[in-house]
């Protein structure tokens, strides 16, 4: 398992083939906004334009970290998670 960071900016792998979707709404990236491996939904993202939120459906083990969110961005992500 991946040892993510809140603000980490994540992926899908490639070997996983998982995309992150909302309806007919493609993103290709997210922001962890949280994260414990001893929760049982270990992590939760929040899409960049802070319009999606994933948190049941998804497997630590399929993405990858491939940036860091601005203050900024984390912030607004973080809010998401009142919505």
């Amino acid at each position: 398992m991946n040892d993510f960071k809140v603000g980490d900016v994540v992926k899908p792998t490639p070997e996983s083939r998982f995309t992150l979707r909302s309806g007919s709404d493609c993103y290709y990236n997210a922001v962890v906004v949280n994260y414990d491996p001893c929760d049982a939904h270990p992590l939760v993202l929040v899409s960049t334009d802070t319009t999606m939120r994933w948190e049941t459906t998804i497997d630590p083990n399929h993405f990858e970290v491939v940036g860091k969110a601005s203050s900024d961005l984390l912030s607004r992500c973080r809010k998401r998670l009142l919505k």
